[in-house]
């Protein structure tokens, strides 16, 4: 499982993500990628994290391997959110954190995660 941060530099200084349950995973995690280099960046990612960073479909259809993404702000904002259905991405809004707050971003960042744990042991369940 390849886990992608696309815009870290969004989170308050100092905080980070805590570490995933999982035995085996790949983090990824840039200060702010362009819109160019998400696809050739990401192409391997089945989790993507954007904190900040709009995704259009032709960038989303660039991800083949996506199965959930992650928002930072309203997903309205982010994403096309009838595309994501059509593709069978799931997807986990975290709207109204502020994320350069370093208690907000911390608790955002724990909560992502945790959403982050349950979607692995969904997967896991499933399979």
């Amino acid at each position: 499982m390849n886990i992608v941060v696309l815009d870290g530099a969004e989170l308050a200084p100092d905080v980070d993500f805590p570490p995933v349950e999982a035995e085996k995973y790949g983090w990824l995690q840039y200060p702010r990628l362009e819109y160019g280099e998400i696809a050739p960046t990401c192409w391997r990612s089945h989790i993507v994290i954007s904190l900040a960073t709009p995704l259009d479909g032709a960038c989303l259809a660039e991800l083949k391997l996506i199965q959930l993404l992650v928002t930072g702000r309203e997903a309205a904002s982010l994403v096309d959110q009838d595309l994501l259905r059509q593709r069978g991405i799931e997807l986990a809004e975290f709207s109204g954190v502020d994320w350069r707050d370093p208690a907000q971003a911390a608790d955002g960042c724990r909560r992502i995660v945790e959403a982050i744990n349950r979607f692995l042991a969904q997967s896991r369940a499933g399979s």
